[in-house]
């Protein structure tokens, strides 16, 4: 019986331990009081229209892979339930060359890194149109109708990071050696932004959901 008794108070103690931990590794997300960034869109504009002679008439999109993630992950507090992020590569279409936003991964890379769905022929596609791009660039691309689109790469892997101003949990980002408080400050002025300019359409890197919505609205085109 004592024996059972010193067992259950060492499980009690590593209940007690455990909660805070967990807090800290997978909940805790908050705002940082010293990274800053500012983003003025009107010296953004005024730069992209700076002689510019024509500009893209379509914007494509190949989606390489999809990886599984815990929703916890990818945002602080999130559940455990899996997210798809897919890993996409955007094609920018002018009337006479064409510009590669992104590479995606080939599919050693995507083997390595746990992808359920990896695809060859949009692979193949994406390797033609960047042997033929003039650039290859992660940037901001304002289309010749005047819809803007900001592509956020890896800064933020779902829309929810912006919205809810709330990073990745914080193992993930001790794993890959990421700078929490930048980023988080980051997302402090794309929230800004994102409420300031609703018009200005973010494409995170990995988010189906976003994904879905902008070839539904025809700001992506699927297929290069």
């Amino acid at each position: 019986m004592k024996v059972l008794k010193w067992l259950g108070y060492t499980v009690l103690v590593l209940i007690v331990i455990s909660i805070p931990a967990y807090w800290w590794l997978f909940m805790e997300s908050h705002t940082p009081s010293s990274a800053h960034y500012s983003i003025d869109m009107t010296a953004v504009r005024r730069l992209a229209d700076a002689g510019v002679v024509d500009l893209p008439v379509a914007i494509r999109v190949e989606t390489i892979g999809h990886l599984l993630a815990p929703e916890t992950f990818v945002i602080a507090g999130g559940a455990w339930r899996n997210l798809d992020m897919p890993v996409s590569a955007y094609e920018i279409v002018y009337n006479d060359h064409a510009v590669i936003v992104d590479t995606a991964f080939n599919a050693d890379v995507a083997k390595q890194m746990g992808a359920n769905v990896f695809d060859d022929a949009a692979y193949a596609r994406l390797g033609a149109a960047l042997a033929t791009a003039q650039l290859i660039i992660v940037t901001y691309v304002k289309r010749a109708d005047g819809q803007e689109i900001l592509f956020l790469g890896d800064v933020a892997w779902q829309m929810r990071n912006i919205e809810e101003v709330r990073e990745r949990a914080r193992l993930v980002t001790w794993l890959v050696g990421e700078d929490r408080e930048a980023v988080m400050g980051e997302f402090v002025e794309l929230h800004r932004l994102h409420t300031a300019e609703p018009n200005l359409n973010m494409m995170p890197g990995h988010d189906s959901a976003e994904l879905t919505r902008f070839l539904k609205a025809g700001l992506l085109t699927k297929g290069f």
